[in-house]
């Protein structure tokens, strides 16, 4: 009769196998959307203003709340809601749903009382127009 040896790392490998297997089974019926990462954004500035786009398809302003703090720190929050089930069978779903908050801390002051924001086509754009004492000036240059 011959004997085989237990490993430990083979039986952690087989249980890692099980959870993977039973991990694609249950993949394609729950959304994912990592909290840290929701809405993606982009931000740019020129001389006078920072921008901020967020990308928030399907949502509305009213699922909306934009916040300024400390002149330098966006928020912006907001709730997706879950699409109703309605006795469908998901084949797929990747769309999350729930409450989220980013905050995006700018690389300076914002005159907070002249930001605009805008939801056009899901695409969310927020407009801050520098603060004047980050602004750049321009320096005479004086000749001898």
């Amino acid at each position: 009769m011959l004997m085989n040896r237990l490993s430990p790392l083979h039986l952690l490998q087989e249980m890692q196998n099980s959870w993977n297997w039973l991990d694609e089974l249950t993949s394609a019926t729950r959304p994912f959307v990592a909290p840290e990462a929701y809405p993606a954004i982009r931000g740019w500035s020129d001389d006078e203003n920072f921008y901020v786009e967020a990308e928030l398809p399907g949502m509305s302003l009213d699922e909306l709340e934009i916040l300024m703090a400390d002149g330098q720190v966006l928020t912006i929050k907001g709730e997706r809601k879950e699409c109703p089930d309605n006795g469908r069978k998901w084949l797929q779903r990747e769309q999350g749903y729930g409450s989220f908050q980013r905050q995006i801390r700018l690389p300076g002051a914002v005159d907070q009382q002249k930001v605009e924001a805008e939801l056009v086509q899901g695409v969310l754009t927020i407009t801050l127009p520098k603060a004047e004492e980050v602004k750049p000036q321009r320096i005479p240059v004086k000749g001898a």
